[in-house]
């Protein structure tokens, strides 16, 4: 990962700007923006992307499209799009809508670039109907394990655990318990997992 990081410093790797027209970035303030977990992909601009309040259905038919139209030219070809569980808050789901950028060529750094930020009011089931359920669980109940933790805290409330495995992205590890196995991104708490 350094060097990657290192590559793009000396090569120029940029972010470009989006091109749809700007919101307020008090759209996106109050979320809770959860760990994607993909190595070397970062998704930017989600504080300049427009919202668009969409129905469950509608979401899944636009997410539906996005992902048929990045099989058939290649996830990693550019402007390939992508539509993501970005962040939710007590209202709302937030998806990132965006197309593929490549900061570094050759090198395995891109981005997806947003396009629009797809806004779905909570309730009636919603969470479960687009699959987001356990993962929002993870951050409002846990047990005793909260999404969002830091490294810090677990062991605070856990102590060591018996094994630590490090992953590709840094920050990024899984911790095992007797009864539990923790998977951090990004230096937080993503996902319980059974031993």
């Amino acid at each position: 990962m350094r060097a990657i990081a290192l590559a793009c410093l000396l090569i120029g790797c940029t972010h470009p700007t989006p091109t749809s027209a700007p919101s307020s970035a008090s759209a996106t303030a109050s979320l809770r923006v959860v760990p994607q977990g993909m190595v070397g992909v970062a998704l930017v601009g989600a504080d300049r992307a427009p919202t668009v309040t969409l129905g469950a259905s509608e979401l899944r038919a636009k997410i539906e499209a996005a992902h048929a139209e990045a099989q058939r030219v290649g996830r990693a070809t550019e402007g390939s799009p992508g539509i993501f569980f970005y962040g939710f808050d007590a209202d709302r789901l937030v998806y990132f809508s965006g197309r593929t950028h490549w900061r570094c060529s050759g090198l395995g750094c891109w981005d997806y670039v947003a396009d629009a930020l797809y806004v779905v009011r909570r309730g009636g089931g919603v969470e479960a109907t687009l699959g987001v359920k356990e993962q929002i669980d993870l951050y409002e109940r846990g047990d005793g394990v909260k999404g969002g933790m830091t490294p810090a805290q677990v062991r605070a409330a856990y102590g060591e655990p018996t094994r630590v495995e490090p992953l590709q992205y840094v920050g990024s590890e899984r911790w095992y318990y007797p009864t539990k196995t923790i998977l951090f991104l990004g230096g937080e708490v993503a996902k319980i997992e059974a031993p």
